[in-house]
């Protein structure tokens, strides 16, 4: 039977237990009635426990999955039957036969589990026919430990500061101040009124000069602000800036270039001048102002300066105070610090006696703020991070079975690395917390904890400062202090000089209340450079050929003690051929990897990450070799068999699925990240972004889970009351705290419902509904009943600066002019209706009163209408919303249009025409929301042009991207200013579009139990590929010969799908069950 082609109203708004599909005419083809009783289902296979094969550190109730398995067509899971056993093989839980199709997420139901212990488990199934399969092959769980199974475990660090921590270096004669906050002279803390003079240099972002200063906390603080271009002055209290005396004087002031200071401190009064001229006066009004004290400089937020020719006269220049011009080094400046660094680094270190024995298991458990590595005897057993809030952290289980031998002495060692707060990581307090058990055959157990018995140092590191004002840090491993600390992490080695660990507390204690088992982990690959190429001057620059989240590494056969290689990354080649320090091309960060070599031969190895494509090793000495070169690519782990695949008649299709793709795996380390070198931080809009093509591409769901907690605890933390109710961090964890952005909490209940339609996580989706009720209300609060805006989202309270009211895109000019001073945005508004669709469909889904749900699609029905009666043009096109007057904006982008059609707003008999107008624009949209504009193209049938969107080498987008250049997809399609990351992963959901859109496979049910296969019009005349879903993997090849169409899929057990194949007047909708199946079809005229 045949029908006009079906438009769906975006993907993840179809109903709930069935698709779009099913009412309307469709062939059902299935094993009929009276065929033969099919053969029995083969053994189950992919067992998982919380979606991962074999998890070392579940809940107490694990919840298990598995793929039945059968050769018959059309065959379905009719039950089910779980068994648990213990280390022992006693049957600890027997589910007994049990009806139901359900293969995911299914609950233990039996007695309590003992925490870290190793269970073993099988499942068995019925198809349709109840004939039963054989069991499964065991598979193995371990459960983890609560708060209060840590026994002994006590969080230690080390006693805070560095004695011989300096931030001054001298570079080209000049003083340098690249890190460690103030730094002041030795001498006079009890000057009272002098007058201070000095060549200042900002190398980067500012220079900050300290006086009146009696010590690091109190004083005064003048800042040359190239970044800002002025002369900012700072009051000192208690370590604090009094916002009172924040004064900004307009000035041009450029990185690079010297200006002679003075600053005139007599009284309460400071004069200052700038080559000669007089540029500020200003009288302290405050008591609270420093009295006497010495001069110095500070150091913040990635500000690096250069200071030479210091004098310090009296008043009237007859005496000379203090004199500096670094030729004989920094000694006269404060050196060493009782104060806990920024960026701090510790070893600590015991050695134990492991009891004679047999030993059959052996595991770690290991928990840090911020990252720890684990080291038994030498070999590191594992490595974790934790960038959350003191009690939302999280603990990492592994199997160290190979690592610990009997009967011998073990050395247990770790570096903790924790580096205050930033960009997706709050500061936290710097902590350790180590539990070892060793099983023995006759049923012993040995423990290792972290204790007070630890000795502690500080670790090789310089202090250097900030990468950029986002908090990273400059990581600078010192060689010459690796090779004094020897062998520390093996037993002989002698720690007597050493401290004594400080100890926090026994777990739990406070500040670190509860920890989390952590279920995703990081991959480690190493890597070459694809070639060695050799700047002008000769330096060595390695190209990695893409770009890559990575750790670098040098080998040097011939090191000189103390010297340093500034080993720097870059995403570009300057024009010389060394690795460039444009903007651009580093994301404004400094990129660098300095290393103080030892003597002789050594391996350099950084402990952090950044992303980048090319390395320059300069001033080595000798020839470097791809072989002496690796890069550690680091992202999160993901099912080995949970890869999508696509293969096309396109080959420019093709590259930018691959560009996608590998941009999607490189954006998830320790969480989902923006980019992975700027901030390396989960924000939100890129986190659903990424997290939608993970969960399509790579069969994510651990990760996603984890990040969907994460930003919920945002909600219960920051947003609970009054009009803060409902929203999200933009950032989380973060080290600013509380803020938002309003779009970004818009996109959150259409991110949950797609991990529910992927997944069919029930009990996921019941333990946000508040929250996401709670982002419905948002919008209904703010959607006026009267005035001139009424009925539509006004003014949606949240963010600042330019994101105030919502961000529409990012950057500025990847709005392509849109309307910022509309008061009710058209894509406000658009992801407004899509939140209280998609709070309609989970409370629907959860059995909620028929009225809440259908509440919730009346407002939104309500808000469509609205839009659509004051937000169109005659022309059926929308504007970007309403001024605070009521009238129309001027401007009609294609994102208010886009959104209006990707979101079912625009009517359905307009659709032709707006689809036509969208693909005539081209690309007007950012990487942010580029997949809404392809969304649309699809929901209005315009597949020809959502493939030229896709493959278009002369506009912006992945293709033209990639014609540049480009490796992994970008912040922006045209990098300039703070928009300047060429590694941003939020331009990746439109892999999604190209799985459902081009090669036609879409998840319509949650869990996938229903699929819909599609051969779209968009002028390709092949393409193939699969995606693994959570009931199996489903495949479709088809080819398009002229107007002859065939088409070949594949269908896992318990699946249905509806096919659509190209008829002469529309597509014929066939229903079918499991297996392979082959269609034939002609392409409609």
């Amino acid at each position: 039977m045949s029908t006009p082609p079906l438009r769906r109203l975006r993907r993840t708004a179809l109903a709930l237990a069935t698709a779009v599909a099913v009412a309307l005419p469709v062939v059902n083809l299935s094993p009929t009635a009276t065929a033969a009783r099919g053969t029995a289902p083969s053994a189950p296979t992919r067992l998982t426990v919380d979606d991962q094969a074999r998890p070392m550190n579940t809940d107490e109730t694990p919840r298990f999955g598995w793929l039945p398995q059968d050769r018959d067509r059309g065959e379905v899971q009719t039950a089910y039957k779980v068994q648990v056993r213990d280390d022992a093989g006693r049957v600890v839980w027997d589910s007994d036969r049990v009806a139901s199709s359900q293969q995911s997420y299914v609950e233990y139901d039996g007695p309590p589990l003992a925490p870290g212990s190793l269970y073993t488990w099988r499942v068995r199934t019925w198809d349709k026919d109840r004939l039963v399969s054989p069991w499964s092959a065991y598979a193995t769980f371990e459960t983890g430990l609560g708060d209060d199974d840590w026994g002994d475990a006590a969080w230690i660090r080390r006693p805070p500061g560095n004695p011989d921590f300096s931030a001054l270096s001298v570079v080209d004669g000049r003083g340098r101040v690249s890190g460690g906050n103030v730094t002041l002279a030795k001498t006079g803390k009890d000057w009272t009124d002098y007058v201070l003079t000095l060549e200042v240099t900002p190398v980067s972002r500012a220079a900050a000069v300290v006086f009146r200063a009696p010590d690091n906390s109190f004083g005064y603080m003048w800042q040359l602000h190239a970044n800002d271009n002025a002369l900012k002055t700072h009051r000192m209290v208690a370590g604090a800036f009094p916002t009172d005396a924040r004064r900004t004087v307009p000035m041009v002031i450029d990185t690079g270039v010297t200006y002679e200071v003075a600053i005139r401190v007599e009284g309460q009064t400071f004069q200052t001048s700038i080559n000669g001229q007089v540029v500020d006066t200003w009288t302290d009004p405050s008591p609270t102002g420093s009295r006497a004290g010495t001069i110095g400089f500070r150091q913040a937020s990635g500000e690096v300066a250069d200071y030479d020719d210091i004098r310090v006269t009296s008043l009237d220049g007859s005496t000379v105070l203090f004199e500096e011009d670094f030729s004989d080094g920094t000694d006269q400046w404060s050196r060493g610090t009782t104060t806990r660094e920024a960026d701090e680094y510790t070893l600590a270190r015991t050695a134990v006696d492991v009891p004679a024995g047999d030993i059959v298991r052996a595991r770690s458990y290991l928990a840090a703020s911020h990252t720890a590595e684990l080291y038994l005897d030498g070999e590191r057993a594992d490595r974790m991070t934790n960038y959350g809030y003191p009690g939302e952290g999280y603990y990492q289980a592994t199997d160290v079975t190979d690592l610990v031998t009997a009967g011998e002495p073990l050395a247990v060692a770790a570096m903790l690395h924790w580096f205050s707060g930033g960009q997706g990581r709050a500061a936290g307090e710097p902590g350790l917390l180590a539990r070892i058990v060793v099983e023995y055959a006759d049923g012993r157990e040995f423990t290792v904890v972290s204790d007070g018995s630890w000795k502690v140092r500080r670790g090789p590191y310089v202090l250097v400062g900030t990468r950029n004002g986002e908090g990273l840090y400059v990581e600078h491993l010192d060689g010459t202090a690796v090779q004094q600390i020897g062998a520390w992490r093996q037993e002989e080695y002698d720690d007597a000089g050493w401290s004594d660990a400080v100890v926090v507390g026994q777990h739990p204690v406070a500040p670190f209340t509860h920890l989390e088992g952590q279920e995703t982990r990081l991959v480690e690959k190493v890597v070459h450079p694809e070639r060695i190429l050799v700047a002008d001057d000769g330096t060595p620059v390695a190209d990695f050929g893409t770009v890559i989240p990575a750790r670098p590494g040098v080998h040097f056969d011939d090191g000189q003690a103390g010297r340093v290689i500034t080993i720097r990354a870059s995403y570009g080649l300057a024009a010389d051929g060394r690795a460039s320090t444009a903007t651009v091309d580093t994301q404004g960060t400094n990129m660098s990897f300095p290393y103080t070599q030892a003597a002789g031969e050594q391996e350099y190895q950084a402990f952090g990450h950044l992303g980048f494509r090319y390395l320059e090793i300069p001033g080595a000495g000798e020839e470097i070799t791809v072989d002496d070169v690796t890069a550690t690519v680091v992202h999160s782990a993901y099912p080995e068999d949970g890869a999508a695949t696509f293969e096309s008649s396109d080959e420019t299709l093709d590259a930018v699925w691959d560009l996608m793709d590998r941009s999607l795996v490189y954006s998830v380390q320790e969480t989902f990240v923006d980019t992975p070198t700027r901030e390396q931080g989960q924000f939100l809009h890129d986190t659903v972004n990424i997290s939608y093509g993970l969960m399509a591409t790579e069969h994510d769901r651990v990760a996603t889970r984890q990040a969907i907690r994460e930003f919920v605890l945002s909600q219960e933390r920051y947003w609970r009351t009054g009009n803060d109710v409902g929203r999200y961090n933009a950032v989380y964890p973060n080290g600013d705290g509380k803020r938002d952005i309003p779009d970004f909490t818009e996109v959150v209940p259409d991110w949950i419902w797609r991990y529910y339609l992927e997944t069919g996580d029930r009990e996921l989706l019941a333990g946000v509904y508040d929250n996401l009720a709670a982002t419905a209300d948002y919008i209904r609060r703010h959607i006026p009943s009267s005035g001139p805006t009424r009925g539509l989202v006004t003014q949606l309270t949240g963010g600042s600066g330019a994101y105030q009211y919502g961000i529409v895109d990012w950057p500025m000019h990847g709005r392509f002019g849109y309307d910022m001073t509309a008061t009710a945005r058209t894509t406000v508004n658009a992801l407004g209706v899509d939140v209280l669709r998609k709070v309609a469909l989970v409370a629907e889904a959860l059995g909620r009163p028929a009225a809440e749900v259908a509440s919730y699609d009346a407002d939104a029905d309500a808000l469509t209408e609205r839009m659509n009666a004051t937000l169109r043009r005659p022309d059926g096109t929308y504007v970007d919303g309403l001024r605070a007057d009521g009238s129309q904006s001027p401007h009609a982008g294609q994102h208010a249009t886009s959104y209006a059609v990707a979101f079912g707003i625009a009517p359905e008999s307009d659709l032709p025409a707006l689809g036509e107008h969208l693909a005539g624009m081209g690309m007007k949209q950012g990487p942010m929301t580029a997949h809404f504009l392809l969304d649309a193209l699809e929901r209005a049938g315009a597949d020809e042009g959502l493939l030229d969107l896709l493959t278009n080498e002369d506009d912006y987008g992945w293709a033209g991207w990639l014609a540049d250049g480009g490796t992994f997809t970008p912040e922006a399609w045209e990098l300039s200013g703070s928009a300047n990351s060429a590694s941003h992963g939020w331009g990746s959901q439109a892999v999604v579009d190209v799985l459902d859109s081009v090669l036609g496979i879409d998840v319509t049910a949650p869990g996938a139990a229903e699929v819909t296969i599609s051969v779209p019009d968009t002028g390709l005349t092949h393409a193939s590929g699969s995606r693994m879903t959570q009931r199996g993997r489903v495949s479709s090849e088809w080819t398009v010969d002229g107007d002859d169409v065939s088409l070949t899929v594949e269908v896992p057990v318990n699946v249905t799908a509806v096919v659509e194949v190209p008829s002469a007047d529309g597509v014929t909708r066939h229903r079918v069950g499991s297996g392979t199946w082959s269609f034939e079809g002609v392409m409609a005229p």
